[in-house]
This record gives C-alpha cells, sequence and structure tokens, in this order.
C-alpha cells in the first residue's frame, strides 16, 4: 500500500467517524429518553414505558392541545419530571364540571382517558400567557393543572414522540385528546 493510498484510507475513516459523532450529537440535541414513572397517564403510557421526547419541539414551535409533555415540577422541595396531556393552550378558557371538560365552551372527548371521566371542578380558568394547562389520562389519579396550577411552557424539557420500550408497544405515540 502506497504512502497515498494510506492518507485516503485515514482521511476517510476520520471523516466517517466524524459524521457518526455528528449524528450523535444531532440526535442527543433534539432528542431526550424519559422513563414514565407511575400510572397518572393510563391506560396509554405505562409505569416504566420507555420514550423519547423531542427537546426542541417548543423552542421553534408551540405546544398543541393532545401533546403529551414532560415538565419539570419543584414539589416539596424536590426536583420532579411530570407526564401529561396538554388540554388548554395560552387564552384558552378551562371548565371541569359533571365529570366533563370544557374548552372554550366546547366538551372535550375523554374515550382516551382511563376512566372518561374528570373529578373536580374547575370553572373559567384561563390559561396565561406562556403557559399551558396539562392532565393526566388517568384522571382520578394524576397531579396535574387542577392542582398545580398551569404549567410555564419553559418549564417543558419535551414533547413525547415515541415509545421504545415495551417492544410489543414500539413506535410512534397515537393522537388523542383535543389536538388542533
Amino acid at each position: 500500500m502506497t504512502g497515498r493510498e494510506k492518507f485516503v484510507k485515514i482521511r476517510t475513516a476520520v471523516i466517517d467517524i466524524a459524521v457518526v459523532a455528528l449524528i450523535v450529537c444531532a440526535i442527543l440535541f433534539f432528542v431526550r429518553p424519559v422513563i414514565v414513572d407511575g400510572d397518572s397517564m393510563l391506560p396509554n403510557f405505562h409505569n416504566r414505558d420507555y420514550l423519547f421526547l423531542n427537546e426542541q419541539a417548543y423552542r421553534i414551535g408551540k405546544p398543541h392541545r393532545g401533546d403529551v409533555v414532560v415538565f419539570h415540577v419543584t414539589a416539596g422541595g424536590e426536583d420532579e419530571l411530570y407526564i401529561k396531556r396538554v388540554i388548554g393552550i395560552p387564552g384558552d378558557k378551562i371548565d371541569i364540571h359533571g365529570g366533563d371538560v370544557y374548552v372554550n365552551g366546547d366538551r372535550q372527548d375523554q374515550e382516551y382517558t382511563k376512566d372518561g371521566y374528570t373529578p373536580g371542578n374547575v370553572s373559567g380558568a384561563v390559561v396565561p400567557k406562556g403557559r399551558v394547562y396539562v392532565l393526566g389520562d388517568n384522571r382520578a389519579n394524576s397531579i396535574d393543572s387542577r392542582i398545580i396550577g398551569t404549567v410555564r411552557i419553559s418549564d417543558i424539557r419535551g414533547r413525547a414522540i415515541f415509545r421504545l420500550f415495551p417492544l410489543k408497544r414500539i413506535g410512534t405515540l397515537p393522537e388523542y385528546g383535543t389536538a388542533e
């Protein structure tokens, strides 16, 4: 092998390694793995489901009703990540009564939720600019905007886009709720 051939092989290997490193960095910049902890999103997400988040979703776009998001909460001095579904976006009026959820006066489909029922009473809550109203899919067992209030969009770590585990449910995530 000539010196020129060795140089070409080394250069090709360096370029290949650089391309792979660039792809890995791009993936890590845009995608973050997260494991569901708890039952607040049953029946659609189970404890220990392994999901991928699009971390850039709300840096380049806006939340939509129906998005499943993971956000940062400080509860009792502890930092935690919660996973919930966006029900209201800035400017929306939220009402909850008689087990039903109303967004801007329209009764929402709750067939995708665990019980098809939302406990509690909320009257005329308007979602402020820069915030979203979130609920768990297991509404009877969820700490969400009914308790913690609206969530700052800047506290959202990402939008859930893909389930890796369990393998029998691998794939992109179905859209439920009131997506725009």
